[in-house]
């Protein structure tokens, strides 16, 4: 062990030597110290921008989230299982009458919560669908 150990010694005191010489240089003293220096300043860098970066999700999910999804329209369902929902409540209106105007269905749907523009596609759909009937006046009643 001892030799093994002199062996090491001796091929590693010549580079000491060396290296010792090298430090008197403070070109090399301040050419390492600032490669220290900005290796530390990196990995600091580095972990502050991680963490804005957390935050800024953190602040995302808190605020601009629940505006944008106020804001945007909810996603509607496709015409067909709308109007099968929307022919439901029409068929209730002919419980007291055997037609309605076309104002009345769309009015229908407006209580329903369905707008205008929507209402008269769907109402449209369903008479071409069959499942209502459009008399040549311009009422709405159900097929015979």
């Amino acid at each position: 062990m001892k030799k093994h150990l002199h062996r090491i010694c001796c091929v590693s005191d010549p580079w000491f030597r060396r290296l010792k010489d090298e430090f008197k240089s403070p070109a090399i003293v301040i050419g390492l110290f600032l490669a220290v220096l900005s290796i530390w300043g990196l990995g600091y860098i580095a972990g502050i921008l991680v963490a804005l970066f957390f935050i800024a999700i953190l602040l995302f999910g808190i605020f601009a989230l629940p505006y944008l999804l106020r804001v945007t329209s909810p996603v509607q369902p496709g015409l067909d299982e709308q109007s099968e929902l929307a022919f439901s409540y029409i068929e209730n209106k002919f419980a007291c009458c055997q037609w309605l105007r076309e104002q009345e269905a769309i009015d229908a749907l407006n209580d329903k919560g369905i707008d205008n523009e929507r209402a008269e596609e769907i109402l449209g759909h369903l008479i071409e669908s069959g499942k209502l009937q459009q008399r040549a006046d311009g009422r709405i009643c159900l097929p015979n």
